[in-house]
């Protein structure tokens, strides 16, 4: 709480980073929950249909001309490197209305980074592009018309005597022809990876032209010359140029990293109101001039005794700030969410045996719908076949956080704290007319507790300028969801008093 008639201003800044985060995957029909790079969606030892939903199609035809249902695409290896930064500075007041009344303001301005790299391998690929319409329409008109001229050759012989074994030696030859004319067509049609040059499938789809070309001729068809297209391997400024093809995303999705300019969030508005105030000894009046947050309390007398604080406070959170166009990013790192949010906290702390305390904050958040665009699809793919873009109303979920500090008073400005803070957050929920949205609501309800330090510094008990200086560092160490950072955390911040009124 900040004393009656007087103005406190504050400066934070957070530094926010992670490069991991608290995972959640489908491996072998069970669930496995571990941590895992930020990457990890682009990341395979093996890049196929796990990660390349593109590859699904193609891989399932050639199961079935295979009669080989463990055969997958190997484009390669891939290994994202990918960490996320926001930097957070709020500026803010707090005015003390009354004994037992504080109100305040704080725009926070926001800065987002991201560094990404995406490192790949031809390795062991037994797949790669499919080739062009140019390349595959050729071969394809000569089968054809390969194909066209054992048809009349047979017909005419059957036509005689269709019991001879010329005749029904022909037939099977066209039928196995016309087949593989047929997943062919479809192949070429709708792959966009295909079997290399020396691969074991690429060699069994070079074998099968070949005995459709040794069966045209034992009927007495001259054997058309052309060649099996097959894939064209990839090398890393190849695959650099097929990530932000259509094929993957409808604009593409880049992979470079990104450094935006600093953007404001989201207006807070607020009240504190003081419950309850024990303490042993009255300080001097400013000393009581921080309210209590997730970190540490309100500057403490420094004398014996026992003391305790209580207090509630609301935030009404008015969803200013623009929402960002995350869409074509492989992270969201939303500066401003655009609705508005409500925050009640109950917050204090208890000072006993001279220099030790306790300081705790408890904050429930509620947030309104909002309209957004989203990719429909689920969270674990990385590489989504052109996802649609669709409005739909977005409801967050609802949150609580609670932190506990307990503290020892060094010296009467100096106080050093130990934090724990834990987290946890309900699943989004989405509405529309976009059909099935039930894979935007995946992996978005979250838990986290992180642990850490707090140090403060206080002027007020030394007799010096008013001013409290504070520094944190915290890191989460354990949490779920999914989706959930696995962050570290860098405060420092300083808030400076003035005396507007009053004594």
């Amino acid at each position: 709480m900040v004393p009656s008639g007087h103005l406190r201003l504050d400066i934070d800044a957070n530094y926010v980073t992670w490069s991991e985060r608290f995972g959640l995957r489908s491996e072998g029909g069970s669930l496995v929950e571990e941590v895992e790079p930020l990457g990890w969606n682009l990341s395979s030892d093996a890049l196929g249909s796990d990660r390349l939903p593109a590859a699904a199609l193609s891989e399932a035809r050639l199961w079935t001309l295979f009669g080989n249902p463990d055969y997958r695409f190997n484009l390669g290896s891939t290994n994202h490197l990918l960490a996320a930064h926001i930097r957070r500075v709020p500026l803010g007041f707090q005015l003390g209305v009354f004994r037992w009344l504080t109100v305040g303001a704080s725009l926070p301005m926001v800065q987002r980074k991201l560094d990404s790299e995406l490192v790949y391998s031809s390795g062991e690929a037994n797949a790669g592009l499919a080739p062009a319409p140019s390349v595959s329409a050729p071969f394809m008109n000569e089968y054809r018309n390969a194909l066209s001229e054992a048809h009349a050759a047979i017909a005419s012989l059957c036509q005689v005597d269709d019991s001879t074994p010329e005749c029904r030696t022909g037939r099977t030859v066209l039928a196995e022809g016309d087949a593989f004319l047929a997943s062919l067509s479809t192949l070429f049609g709708e792959a966009v990876f295909f079997p290399l040059q020396g691969s074991v499938a690429g060699q069994d789809l070079t074998d099968r032209l070949e005995a459709v070309r040794t069966g045209l001729e034992d009927i007495g068809v001259a054997s058309f010359m052309a060649e099996l297209p097959l894939g064209t391997p990839l090398d890393q400024a190849g695959f650099d140029s097929l990530v932000v093809a259509p094929v993957f995303g409808r604009d593409g999705l880049p992979l470079k990293g990104m450094d935006a300019l600093w953007e404001p969030g989201d207006l807070e508005v607020g009240a504190a109101l003081q419950v309850l105030n024990i303490t042993p000894r009255a300080p001097d009046p400013r000393a009581s001039g921080e309210a209590a947050d997730s970190a540490a309390g309100p500057e403490r007398d420094s004398g014996g005794g026992f003391g305790i604080r209580l207090g509630v406070a609301g935030t009404l959170r008015l969803g200013t700030g623009a929402p960002q166009d995350t869409l074509r990013d492989f992270l969201d790192m939303e500066v401003a969410e655009g609705q508005m949010d409500i925050e009640v906290r109950a917050f204090g702390g208890v000072d006993w045996a001279r220099r030790v305390g306790l300081t705790f904050d408890v904050r429930y958040g509620i947030a309104s719908p909002v309209y957004v665009r989203r990719r429909i699809g689920p969270p674990d793919t990385g590489f989504a076949p052109r996802p649609p873009l669709e409005t739909v109303q977005w409801q967050p979920g609802n949150y609580l956080e609670y932190a506990i500090a307990p503290q020892l008073l060094l010296t009467p400005e100096l106080a050093v704290g130990f934090v724990y803070r834990s987290l946890s957050r309900g699943a989004d929920s989405f509405a529309g007319d976009a059909g099935d949205l039930a894979p935007l609501s995946l992996e978005t309800d979250a838990e986290v507790r992180s642990m850490g330090v707090d140090v403060r510094y206080s002027s007020f008990l030394g007799g010096g300028f008013p001013v409290v200086a504070r520094f944190g560092w915290e890191a989460a160490r354990n949490g779920a969801g999914g989706r959930t950072p696995k962050t570290g955390r860098v405060r420092f911040g300083a808030s400076l008093f003035w005396r507007l009124w009053g004594d």
